[in-house]
C-alpha cells in the first residue's frame, strides 16, 4: 500500500492535509500489535518522529533523521512517500512502516520500522539507487533511529579494545571509534533495559550522535554506498525481569537473525583447547619474548624442559599457547609484545631453528593456539605473490603500516592450509584494531571490514579450527555473533598491564555480559599462579593475588592458562581449577556483572560478579558469587545457604549476608538451595576445587531417607575426591559433611552417598591460610 507526495520536493510543506489524513488511514489498516507484546515501535505520521515502548510503556523517541546534510528539523528532507505492508523474516512476522524521503541532493531513501510480536523491534536504512557520499562531522552518514537523549534514563554502552563499558545518563551519550554499540538503556529498580544495535553488516556502520540525540547509520568512512545496499539496527529488551536477562533477550534475537544458536555452554567443552588447562606465553607471562635467565638458550632448548618440569610435578596441560614472539616481523618489538607487522606466519629462525613441526613432536604433539597480528606491507605473501593472483591493499610503510588482501575469501582459505604438523588447533587474531585502523580500504569500502571477519572465520572452520578475537573493537564482537568459529575472545587487557592499568585485567563482568549474551566466552588472559617472585621472566611479579586470578578465569568458563616460569608453577592451585586428566571444572554459565551492579552509581566499577551451575538433576542453580570491594554484601535470598569458600563458613540467606575476604583480600562464596522435600541438605560439591558444583563432575543430587543425600559423580580412574554438603544440626546452625571416593574408571558414574549420621569427614569451618597452598617456594 502506498501514498505518494506529489508536491515538489523542495519548495512545499512535506505534508499537506490530504497526505496526512490519507497516511493516518493506511496506517490504521496495518494489523493491530498483539496485546501484551514487550517491544513496539510507532511511527506518527505526521512529524515522521517514531516511539519505542516497552511493554506499552514509552522508552525511546526519536525526532531526528540524518541522510548526509540534509536533515528533518531543518526541512532537508523531504517525504516522497509512506508505505505500509506486513512480512516474515528469520526474527518472525512483521508489521513494517516504510518513509520513503529524499535529501535536498536528490537521492532517495527508505527508513522502515518493523513491528514484531516479540522482544524486539528492527530498523532497517536501504539506498535504492545509492547515496552521494558528502563531509561530515558526523561518526555516520546517516541517522535512523535518531533517539532523543535524556538526562532522566540511564545507559551504559562499549568503547574500546577489549570493549569496556562506560555508564551515565542518557544526556551524557557519546560514540567513541568503533564503539558505543550496543548501547543499554535501563531502570534497575524496575529490572527493565533496551539494547540498540546493529543487526547486520556490523562493520559498515557507527554509533552517531548529536547535541540531543544518539543513534546510528552508515560509517562516515565509506566512500561510496551502491545500489541497493541495505542495513539493520534492532532495540530489544524486557521489562520487569532483570537488566541482565534483557541483555540476554538482545543477543538470543542478535543470533536468531543470523541462524545461529547460542552455543556458549557446548563451546565450553568444545575440544581439548577449551577443556583443559593450558600453558600460555601472553604478555606478562614469564615466556614473553624471555627464555629464562640464560638468554642465550633458544626456545627451542627451553621449551620441551618445561613441559617435562609439568609432567614431573603431575600437572596435566592439554594445550599450549605460543604468542607472537615465535613469528618473523618488519620491526623491532617493544617491552610488551607491540611493534612490527607479521612478515611470514612461520617460525623465526632464532626462534625454533627446526621449524613448527619439530617444535611440536618435542611438546609430545601438543594441542595448539597461536597468535598473529596484523600483516606487513612487506611480508612474504606479498613479495611473493601467495597465493597466486592475490592483490593485496596496502597502507603505509613498515613498521607501521599493515596491508589486507583484497580477495580474502582466496587468501585464508589458501592461508589456514599452511600448518600441517603445526597442532594448531585455534588461531588467535591479535592487534584487530590496529589492522582496521591502519588499513584505509577496511575504513572506505563498504564491504571489506565485514567480509575480511567473515572469511577468516570460514577459512578457519573449513580447517576445523577455532578461533579467539584479541584486541577487538565492540563492532567485531558484534560481528563474531554470525560466526560460530568465533567461540571466544579477550575481555581484557594483557596480564602485563594488570598492576598499571585503570581497568585490572581480571575485571571482566560487563564485558562479560555482552560476549556471553552474543555466545562468545570472555577470556580473561593468562596470569601467573603463583605469588613469589619469578626471576628471569619478561614479568618478574611477584603476583600478589593469584587465586583472584584462578577464580575468575575457573568463572570465565573459557581456557584457564597458567604463564609462570620453569620452577614457580604453582601445581596445588591450577588443580583446584580442574580434574587430575586437566579438565576444567567450569560453571555451565560464565561469570558477569551481578544484577546488584546495575542499581550502583557506576556499574562498570562494581566488583560483584557471578557464575552459576544449573544442570545438576534434582538441584536448582547454584551461584559463585565474587565480591572485592566494601560493600561485600551479598542480598537476601530465601531457601538459600551460602558457603564462604575462604572460611568455610556456612550462613542462611534469609537476610543480606556479609562475606568476610580470604587472604588476597577478595571474597568468594557459594550460595546453594536448600534442597526441596530435604530441608536439613544444601549441596557444596568439592571445596578444593573453585567451582565447586561443575556439571561435569556431578550429573545429579537427590534425597534419600535417613537423612543422607545420593549425588551422581564422575572423575579419572585412580582420582580420589571429597564431595560434601551442608547439613542444619538440632542447634539450627549447619555443618559440613562429607565422603570421600576414589574411581575405578574414567567418565563412568558413580553413587555416593553423603549421610549425617555416619559421616566419612566432618568439617566445620576449614579456613584457608595466606600461603603458597601447601606448595614449596619453587616446587616445580
Amino acid at each position: 500500500v502506498e501514498l505518494k507526495n506529489n508536491a515538489s520536493r523542495r519548495d512545499q510543506p512535506m505534508f499537506c492535509g490530504t497526505m496526512r489524513s490519507g497516511i493516518m488511514t493506511l496506517l490504521a489498516a496495518v494489523a493491530p500489535r498483539v496485546a501484551g507484546a514487550r517491544v513496539s515501535v510507532a511511527v506518527e505520521p505526521a512529524s515522521l518522529a517514531l516511539t519505542v515502548s516497552l511493554d506499552g510503556a514509552p522508552w525511546l523517541r526519536a525526532e531526528e533523521i540524518v541522510v548526509g546534510s540534509s536533515t528533518l528539523s531543518e526541512g532537508l528532507l523531504t517525504l516522497d512517500s509512506m508505505t505500509a505492508s506486513n512480512g516474515t523474516d528469520a526474527l518472525g512476522a512483521y508489521r513494517k512502516t516504510t518513509m520513503r524521503c529524499v535529501t535536498q541532493l536528490g537521492d532517495a531513501v527508505e527508513l522502515s520500522a518493523l513491528d514484531y510480536d516479540d522482544d524486539y523491534v528492527v530498523f532497517e536504512q536501504a539506498f535504492p539507487g545509492g547515496l552521494k557520499v558528502e563531509a561530515t562531522e558526523l561518526s555516520a552518514l546517516t541517522a535512523f533511529p535518531a533517539f532523543a537523549k535524556d538526562a532522566e534514563k540511564r545507559f551504559f554502552s562499549y568503547h574500546g579494545v577489549f570493549p569496556q563499558a562506560t555508564s551515565g545518563t542518557l544526556d551524557e551519550y557519546a560514540e567513541s571509534s568503533q564503539g558505543g554499540l550496543p548501547v543499554v538503556v535501563f531502570d534497575a529498580a524496575a529490572g527493565s533495559a533496551l539494547v540498540f544495535s546493529s543487526l547486520d553488516h556490523h562493520k559498515a556502520q557507527h554509533a552517531a550522535s548529536g547535541p540531543t540525540w544518539f543513534g546510528a547509520g552508515i560509517k562516515a568512512t565509506a566512500a561510496a554506498i551502491p545500489a541497493g545496499w541495505s542495513q539493520r539496527w534492532i532495540c530489544a529488551g524486557l521489562a520487569g525481569r532483570a537488566v541482565r536477562d534483557a541483555v540476554d533477550a538482545w543477543g538470543a534475537a542478535v543470533l536468531k537473525y543470523h541462524g545461529v544458536s547460542n552455543e556458549l555452554r557446548a563451546n565450553r567443552y568444545r575440544d581439548v583447547v577449551h577443556s583443559t588447562i593450558g600453558f600460555w606465553t601472553d604478555n606478562g607471562g614469564y615466556y614473553h619474548y624471555a627464555t629464562g635467565d640464560d638468554p642465550n638458550r633458544t626456545y627451542e632448548d627451553v621449551l620441551p624442559e618445561v613441559h617435562a618440569s609439568h609432567l614431573e610435578a603431575g600437572v596435566p596441560f592439554g594445550h599450549w599457547q605460543f604468542d607472537s614472539w615465535f613469528y618473523p616481523k618488519d620491526g623491532s618489538v617493544e617491552g610488551g609484545g607491540g611493534g612490527g607487522a607479521v612478515t611470514n606466519w612461520t617460525a623465526s629462525d632464532s626462534v625454533f631453528p627446526s621449524g613448527m613441526a619439530a617444535i611440536n613432536r618435542a611438546l609430545d604433539g601438543m594441542p595448539m593456539v597461536m597468535h598473529n597480528r596484523q600483516w606487513s606491507v612487506e611480508s612474504d605473501y606479498i613479495k611473493n605473490g601467495q597465493p597466486p593472483g592475490l592483490e593485496w591493499l596496502l597502507s603505509g610503510e613498515a613498521p607501521d603500516g599493515a596491508a589486507a588482501p583484497r580477495d580474502p575469501d582466496a587468501f585464508f582459505v589458501w592461508f589456514f592450509e599452511q600448518q600441517d604438523g603445526w597442532g594448531l588447533h585455534m588461531y588467535e587474531q591479535d592487534w584487530m584494531s590496529k589492522e582496521y585502523d591502519v588499513v584505509e580500504a577496511l575504513h572506505s569500502n563498504i564491504t571489506l571490514a565485514d567480509d575480511y571477519l567473515r572469511a577468516m572465520a570460514r577459512g578457519v572452520a573449513l580447517s576445523n579450527r577455532t578461533q579467539q578475537y584479541c584486541m577487538p573493537y565492540a563492532y567485531d564482537i558484534l560481528a563474531a555473533a554470525a560466526l560460530p568459529a568465533v567461540t571466544n575472545a579477550r575481555a581484557s587487557n594483557d596480564y602485563a598491564h594488570d598492576k598499571s592499568q585503570t581497568v585490572a585485567n581480571w575485571r571482566i563482568g560487563l564485558t562479560a555480559l555482552f560476549y556471553s549474551a552474543l555466545g562468545v566466552l570472555p577470556f580473561k588472559d593468562g596470569f601467573y599462579s603463583s605469588s613469589l617472585k619469578q626471576p628471569g621472566g619478561q614479568n618478574e611479579g611477584p603476583e600478589p593475588s593469584p587465586d583472584r586470578h584462578a577464580i575468575l578465569a575457573t568463572l570465565s568458563a573459557s581456557m584457564v592458562g597458567p604463564m609462570d616460569g620453569q620452577g614457580f608453577l604453582n601445581a596445588s592451585r591450577v588443580m583446584a581449577t580442574c580434574r587430575t586428566d586437566g579438565i576444567v571444572l567450569k560453571p555451565d554459565r560464565p561469570l558477569r556483572a551481578a544484577e546488584a551492579c546495575f542499581a550502583t552509581a557506576a556499574p562498570e566499577n562494581c566488583t560483584f560478579y557471578d557464575a552459576a551451575t544449573d544442570a545438576i538433576d534434582g538441584l536448582a542453580s547454584i551461584a559463585y558469587l565474587y565480591l572485592d570491594r566494601e560493600p561485600r554484601v551479598v542480598p537476601a535470598l530465601a531457601d538459600q545457604l551460602l558457603y564462604n569458600w575462604y572460611t568455610g563458613a556456612l550462613a542462611t540467606r534469609d537476610a543480606p549476608v556479609v562475606v568476610d575476604p580470604g587472604y588476597e583480600n577478595h571474597s568468594y562464596a557459594i550460595s546453594t538451595p536448600v534442597l526441596a522435600g530435604a530441608s536439613s541438605w544444601a549441596f557444596v560439591g568439592e571445596p578444593d576445587k573453585y567451582c565447586t558444583a561443575s556439571s561435569f563432575r556431578f550429573s545429579a543430587v537427590r534425597p534419600l531417607d535417613g537423612d543422607a543425600l545420593l549425588v551422581t559423580a564422575r572423575g579419572v580412574a585412580d582420582e580420589t575426591i571429597s564431595i560434601c554438603a551442608a547439613h542444619a544440626e538440632d542447634d539450627a546452625s549447619w555443618a559440613l559433611y562429607c565422603a570421600e571416593t576414589t574411581f575405578a574408571e574414567t567418565d563412568v558414574p558413580v553413587d555416593v552417598t553423603i549421610a549425617a549420621t555416619a559421616p566419612l569427614l566432618r568439617r566445620g569451618a576449614v579456613p584457608r591460610l595466606a600461603s603458597e597452598r601447601g606448595s614449596t617456594a619453587r616446587q616445580v
